[in-house]
């Protein structure tokens, strides 16, 4: 197998990517799949995170229509709930 070595560019874009990702060039052509090389302790939090959501109920929200928070009111919300001191 041919390798190439990523540049600081390349890594940010990267950076966080838990399972495999087509890369499209510029004209939307698919150049390849990158497949991220995790660590058995990422793949198990990977895991365990996917396994908190539930496929059925996005979609029960998202034809409801919500109610849909950015992250800055959840923020919000959170701190609220914390007591001073």
């Amino acid at each position: 197998m041919t390798t190439m070595t990523a540049d600081q560019v390349w890594l940010e874009r990267l950076n966080g990517i838990a399972e495999p990702v087509e890369i499209l060039g510029p004209d939307g052509r698919v150049m390849g799949t990158y497949t991220p090389a995790l660590s058995p302790e990422e793949e198990e939090a990977y895991r365990q995170a996917a396994a908190l959501f539930d496929p059925a109920e996005l979609d029960r929200i998202e034809k409801e229509g919500g109610p849909f928070y950015s992250i800055e009111q959840v923020w919000e919300h959170i701190h609220s709930m914390e007591k001073p001191g």
